[in-house]
C-alpha cells in the first residue's frame, strides 16, 4: 500500500476538539492514529457559500467510471453547488490509476472544486486504489479542516459564521493500521463526541455527519459502521447522517434514543426510536440516516421485508424503481431542503427539516427532457422541488399552463422559450425556470439497408442488390467491394473472382447519409457449394416463462443440421428436448437466483418427420431471447469440426468481447458462434467477416453468426463488438462439411 502522500499538520495542545477549540490528545496521537491535518491541498478561490446565508451541497457513494457515473457527476458540475460529498467507494479501478479517476471527476465538476472525500472499503487498503492518493489528487478545498483529510476530520461552512458542521468519521474499514476502533470509550467514538459538541458549542445551526459503512439498511450488509457510534450519532441528535456502501438510495424516518429506545439494534425494529414518520420534520428532534450508494456502480436489490426496512420512509433500487443519482442538499441558518436528484430512471424523494412549528417555502426546481429539439417537440417536466410543495403553477413560455406536478407539453412553433415552475405551500413560493430550443424541423438522415440475393455462390456469381432504406434517401452510392460500383437504387452486380467481398450502400438525403454492409462470399468455379444456410428464426419474450419455444426455419430438410440458441435471464436449468445435443449448456454471466444470465446452444440433425416448434423446458419461469439457423451441407455423423471456445465478461463494463481461435480439421468448415448480454437492450456487432444470421432483440439479447474457413488450420480470434456497455458470455466452434 502507498502511503507516501499523507500531509500532517500536529498541534502542540494536549485537548479533545472543544467548543470550537482545535487540537489533539495525546491518546490518539500516534502515526497511525488521528491526525490533524490543515487543509489539505488548494483551499478553494471561489466564495463558499456562492448565496450568503444559504449552502447547497450534493451527496453520493460509490461511484466507478462508468456512463451512469459520468452521469451524476455531470450533473454535480451542471448544479454546481457549494461543495460535494463523495462518501467513499471512489473508483473501482486498478490501484496507481487514482489520478486518472480524478481527472474522470475534475473534467465534469470542474478544477479546484471541493469534490470532499471520505474513505470506502474499495480505497482504504488498496483493493482499488489508496485513499490517500486520491486525497491528493482531488484535494481538500475548505479551509479551516481538522483531522485527518478522507479518514476522520471535520470541517465549518462556511469557516466564518458558519452553516453546517461536517464531520466525517470511518468506522468499520480496514486501513493498513488495522480497522479504525469506533468502540464506545475509544479515541475516535471520543473525537466524534467532542467534535459534535464542539458544534453545539459554537451554535452552528446543523451537524451533518458522513461515513462510508452503514448500520441499518434494507440491503445485503449488516451494521458494519457498528451499533455503538451509531447509537452516539442518535443520541447527539446529528441532523442527518450519510453513508454508501449500500448501492440503493434508503432514507429513514426521523430517529432518535427516547425511553423506550435506548438505541438501534441491528436485524430488529423497534417502534420508540422513531420521532416522525413523515416528510416534514422537526429540527433537534432526531436524526435522519440517508443512504446514496447511486453514484454509478451497478445497483441492486432492496427488500422490503428485511427487520430493519420499516425505520425507512424512502427507497429505491434495483428492483423499486432504479435510479442512479445525488442528494442534493439546501441549508439555512433555519431549514434544511433535502430531493434526490436521479440522473437514470424515475425515482423521487424529497424532505424537509426546520423549526417546531415553521413551515418554510418550498425551493422550487424542475427537470425537463428534453430541452432542445425540433418542432414539433414534447417536453416532460418532472418537478424536483423540496421543501415539499402542495401546488404546482407552470408557465411553458408558450402560452400554454398546468398545475399538475409533472407535466408532458408540446411545442408547435420553433423559438426559446422559458419554461417556469412555481412551487408553493402553506410557507410561501418560489420559483425555478428553464430555457427551452425548439428548432425548425429538418429531414432526418435515412437509415440504410438493404438485401443481396444470392449472397454466396460460386464464380460468375450474379447478386441483386435491392436498397431497403427508411427516411426516403435521394440518392445512391454502391462499392461491391471488387472495385465495381453503381449509384442506381437496385443494382446487380456480377462478381469474376473468387473471394469474400464487403458490399456496401451509402444512401443520401438533405439530412445526410448513412451506410450499411453485407458480405458476399463467391466460390471458386467447379468446387462442391460446401456448407450453405437455408434460413433463421428468432424469437424472445419479456415476459417470465418456463418454455423456451423456437420455430423451425423455412425450407429445413431431413439430413439438414439446426444450431439453436438462447440467452435465459438467472439462472435456470433446462430439459434437453429428445435428438438436440448440447454445445453450450449454461454458460453463466454472474448468474444467479435473482442476477445474471445463461448462455446455452444445440445442434440436432433434421429427421425425416421433425416438428414445426421445438421446445426447451426450464426449471423456473425466466424471460429470453434465442433463435435457430438450418445448414446444409453439413456432415450428418460428426457435425462438429472443431473443439468449443468461450468467454465471459461480467464486469458489465465491457463494449466488445474475444472468443479464442478454435483450429479446423477439415476444409470448408463453417466457423458458427453467438452471444448473449445480461441485458435485453445492447445490439451486437458479429466479427469481421462473419455473417449475422439472426438476433434476438427483447426479453435477453442472444445472436448467431458464421464464416466459412476455406483452409483447415487455427481460425484466429473472433471479436464481437457492441452498442452499451453489458455483462456478456460469447461461443464459438465449427461445423464439418458432408465429404
Amino acid at each position: 500500500m502507498n502511503v507516501g502522500r499523507f500531509l500532517t499538520v500536529t498541534f502542540a495542545s494536549a485537548a479533545l476538539v472543544l467548543g470550537g477549540a482545535v487540537a489533539l490528545s495525546p491518546a490518539i496521537a500516534g502515526p497511525s492514529a488521528l491526525r490533524a491535518d490543515a487543509a489539505v491541498g488548494a483551499v478553494a478561490t471561489a466564495a463558499i457559500p456562492a448565496v450568503p446565508g444559504q449552502l447547497r451541497v450534493t451527496a453520493a457513494s460509490d461511484y466507478s467510471g462508468n456512463a451512469a457515473a459520468a452521469g451524476v457527476l455531470t450533473r454535480v458540475g451542471a448544479i454546481a453547488p457549494d461543495l460535494h460529498l463523495a462518501l467513499g467507494d471512489l473508483s473501482y479501478g486498478a490501484t496507481g490509476a487514482e489520478q486518472a479517476w480524478c481527472d474522470f471527476v475534475t473534467s465534469r465538476t470542474g478544477s479546484g472544486f471541493p469534490f470532499e472525500l471520505v474513505a470506502g472499503n474499495h480505497e482504504s487498503n488498496g483493493l482499488n486504489g489508496n485513499i490517500n492518493d486520491f486525497s491528493a489528487c482531488l484535494p481538500n478545498q475548505l479551509p479551516g479542516a481538522i483531522g485527518s483529510y478522507g479518514r476522520q476530520y471535520y470541517v465549518d461552512v462556511p469557516e466564518v459564521n458558519p452553516l453546517v458542521r461536517f464531520v466525517f468519521i470511518s468506522p468499520g474499514l480496514p486501513f493498513s493500521d488495522g480497522v479504525w476502533d469506533y468502540s464506545a470509550g475509544s479515541a475516535r467514538y471520543n473525537w466524534t463526541a467532542a467534535a459534535i459538541d464542539g458544534a453545539r458549542a459554537a451554535s452552528i445551526p446543523w451537524v451533518v455527519a458522513g461515513m462510508h459503512t452503514p448500520c441499518i439498511s434494507m440491503g445485503i450488509y449488516g451494521c458494519e459502521a457498528g451499533t455503538p457510534i451509531t447509537n452516539l450519532l442518535l443520541s447527539k441528535k446529528v441532523d442527518l447522517i450519510l453513508n454508501g456502501h449500500e448501492h440503493q438510495y434508503q432514507r429513514s424516518k426521523q430517529l432518535a434514543t427516547a425511553a423506550g429506545c435506548i438505541g438501534l439494534q441491528p436485524a430488529a425494529y423497534n417502534p420508540s426510536c422513531v420521532r416522525d414518520s413523515d416528510n416534514t420534520l422537526d429540527k433537534g428532534a432526531g436524526s435522519v440516516i440517508s443512504t446514496v450508494g447511486t453514484g454509478g456502480m451497478e445497483l441492486r436489490n432492496v427488500n422490503a421485508a428485511d427487520a430493519e426496512a420499516p425505520y425507512f420512509a424512502a427507497y429505491s433500487g434495483l428492483n423499486a424503481n432504479p435510479s442512479h443519482g445525488l442528494l442534493d442538499l439546501r441549508f439555512t441558518s433555519t431549514s434544511l431542503n433535502a430531493a434526490f436528484v436521479a440522473t437514470d430512471g424515475g425515482f423521487t424523494d424529497a424532505f424537509s427539516i426546520a423549526p417546531a412549528g415553521t413551515n418554510p417555502p418550498p425551493a422550487a426546481s424542475f427537470t425537463a427532457t428534453p430541452t432542445s429539439g425540433t418542432v414539433p417537440l414534447t417536453v416532460n417536466f418532472t418537478d424536483t422541488s423540496t421543501g415539499p410543495p402542495t401546488a404546482w403553477a407552470w408557465d411553458f413560455g408558450d402560452s400554454g399552463t398546468a398545475t399538475t406536478q409533472n407535466p408532458a407539453h408540446t411545442y408547435s412553433i420553433a423559438g426559446t422559450y422559458t419554461a417556469r415552475l412555481t412551487a408553493t405551500n402553506a410557507g410561501g413560493s418560489t420559483s425555478s425556470t428553464r430555457t427551452i430550443t425548439v428548432n425548425p424541423a429538418v429531414p432526418g438522415a435515412p437509415v440504410t439497408s438493404f438485401t443481396a440475393t444470392p449472397t454466396s455462390g460460386t464464380v460468375p456469381l450474379t447478386v441483386n442488390f435491392t436498397d431497403t432504406s427508411t427516411g426516403s434517401p435521394t440518392s445512391w452510392a454502391w462499392d461491391f467491394g471488387d472495385g465495381g460500383t453503381a449509384t442506381t437504387q437496385n443494382p446487380a452486380h456480377t462478381y469474376s473472382i473468387a473471394g469474400t467481398y464487403t458490399a456496401r450502400l451509402t444512401a443520401t438525403n438533405t439530412g445526410g447519409s448513412t451506410s450499411s454492409t453485407r458480405t458476399i462470399t463467391v466460390n471458386p468455379a467447379g468446387t462442391s457449394p460446401g456448407i450453405t444456410v437455408r434460413g433463421s428464426t428468432t424469437t424472445s419474450t419479456a415476459t417470465a416463462t418456463t418454455t423456451v419455444a423456437l420455430a423451425a426455419p423455412a425450407g429445413r430438410t431431413a439430413g439438414d443440421v439446426l444450431i439453436a440458441s438462447f440467452t435465459a435471464d438467472w439462472n435456470p436449468t433446462v430439459a434437453v428436448p429428445a435428438g438436440w445435443i448440447a454445445i453450450v449448456n449454461g454458460l453463466s454471466i454472474n448468474s444467479s437466483s435473482s442476477a445474471g444470465a445463461r448462455v446455452f446452444a444445440y445442434y440436432r440433425v433434421v429427421g425425416p418427420s421433425d416438428p414445426a416448434t421445438y421446445t426447451w423446458t426450464l426449471s423456473t419461469a425466466v424471460k429470453w431471447g434465442g433463435g435457430m439457423t438450418a445448414y446444409a451441407g453439413v456432415n450428418n455423423t460428426t457435425p462438429l469440426d472443431s473443439s468449443l471456445a468461450t468467454a465471459v465478461d461480467t464486469t458489465y463494463r465491457a463494449s466488445s468481447i474475444a472468443v479464442g481461435s478454435v483450429t479446423t480439421a477439415t476444409n470448408g468448415a463453417m466457423l458458427i458462434g453467438g452471444l448473449g448480454f445480461d441485458s435485453s437492450n445492447p445490439a451486437a456487432t458479429p466479427p469481421t467477416g462473419w455473417t449475422e444470421r439472426w438476433e434476438a432483440a427483447g426479453g435477453q439479447i442472444a445472436e448467431q453468426a458464421d464464416r466459412v474457413q476455406a483452409t483447415a488450420g487455427a481460425s484466429g480470434t473472433a471479436a464481437w463488438t457492441f452498442s452499451t456497455a453489458k455483462a456478456v458470455g460469447a461461443w464459438r466452434t465449427a461445423l464439418k462439411p458432408a465429404s
